[in-house]
């Protein structure tokens, strides 16, 4: 008895619908080819990831890190002088960095366009502010012109007057450093639950 043989077009049912295929075999060598095409895929796609990767961390890595904050008047203004003092030996040189140094601690601190005025014309916006003491425009007054007779006027000061000029620059700076903020407040701590008293 032969056994029959699966043709290859599909039987049609009493209704007109042709029968469902039977499985294709796939054969062995097929199968190879699409095991290590699947697998050539998948290597090239993580290496194009790894690429991508490292791309990505190497253009962190070669960012410069973010600059710090610049820091506040007063910090730099505290700086400066300080470092003004090694000035001391050429007393212009010496004036000229102290008074720029207040100038410019005063318009960062206040926003008072000094650095780029005259003494004249910043003294006289001076006397247009609002609630700065007369001690303070004469202090004021008094540092910028004797800053000037050392710069335009060729007076020659001794080391303890322009000591006396830089601790004037110091106390200004001191006088008027802002108060520090106050710290925000901790959130109240959790409350336990309230105990209903036995019956």
């Amino acid at each position: 008895m032969t056994q029959a043989q699966p043709s290859n077009t599909l039987a049609q049912t009493p209704d007109g619908l042709r029968d469902i295929a039977g499985p294709v075999t796939i054969s062995s060598l097929t199968q190879q080819i699409l095991f290590w095409a699947a697998v050539a895929v998948a290597l090239a796609l993580a290496a194009w990831l790894a690429r991508v990767w490292w791309k990505r961390r190497q253009a962190r890595l070669d960012q410069p890190p973010p600059p710090p904050p610049p820091l506040p008047p007063h910090e730099r203004a505290r700086l400066r002088l300080e470092a003004a003092l090694r000035l001391l030996a050429d007393p212009d040189a010496f004036c000229t960095e102290v008074s720029a140094t207040l100038r410019e601690y005063l318009e960062g601190r206040f926003g008072w366009n000094a650095p780029d005025r005259t003494t004249e014309e910043f003294l006289s916006e001076l006397r247009s502010r609002d609630g700065l003491s007369d001690e303070f425009q004469n202090l004021l007054r008094d540092f910028l012109g004797r800053c000037d007779a050392v710069k335009f006027a060729r007076y020659d000061p001794t080391e303890p007057e322009l000591l006396d000029l830089h601790s004037v620059a110091a106390r200004v700076v001191e006088d008027t450093v802002p108060p520090p903020l106050p710290p925000e407040p901790l959130p109240p701590p959790p409350q336990p639950p309230e105990r209903t008293p036995a019956a």
